[in-house]
């Protein structure tokens, strides 16, 4: 089960609680607890990027706050928006697109939890971590 800690009383909460069941202080969100892309590779190796709130921006120029070494994705390729408890992926008019789970996207669409991400010849998964 995953849970919270409360920087208060310490209490353990439960995933999601955005409130302390013990005291009543406000929970801050735990990193396990964020959402994350995991870079599927050939070699089985974890590559984790964890989404905070915002915007997340994805490339091959060293500016973006994700940067992947892949010759067929552009400097700025995608925008991953987290806001309102949802999060989704743009295309930034990138030159081989975004695709979704094997369809090719041409405007915002929201990432669930598990979903393929393909970036230039890059395949991600998307984890909410919505436990």
């Amino acid at each position: 089960m995953a849970e919270n800690i409360c920087p208060n009383c310490h209490h353990k909460n439960r995933l999601p609680n955005k409130f302390c069941t013990q005291c009543g202080s406000k929970l801050i969100k735990s990193i396990s607890a964020e959402p994350y892309l995991e870079i599927l590779t050939k070699d089985k190796s974890k590559i984790v990027f964890r989404i905070k709130e915002g915007r997340s921006t994805i490339g091959r120029n060293i500016t973006n706050t994700i940067v992947i070494d892949d010759k067929m994705i552009s400097n700025f390729h995608a925008v991953i928006v987290n806001e309102d408890e949802e999060i989704c992926i743009e295309d930034l008019e990138s030159k081989n697109g975004i695709f979704l789970n094997g369809l090719r996207i041409t405007e915002r669409a929201k990432l669930n939890d598990g979903c393929i991400i393909k970036l230039g010849s890059t395949m991600i998964r998307f984890h909410s971590n919505d436990e």
